[in-house]
């Protein structure tokens, strides 16, 4: 997968459903 060669994507990811909440 790439989310576990890309940590940064990951967060990225996380980020954006943070604020769409």
């Amino acid at each position: 997968m790439e989310f576990v060669e890309n940590p940064s994507l990951c967060l990225l990811l996380f980020i954006h459903l943070f604020c769409l909440q």
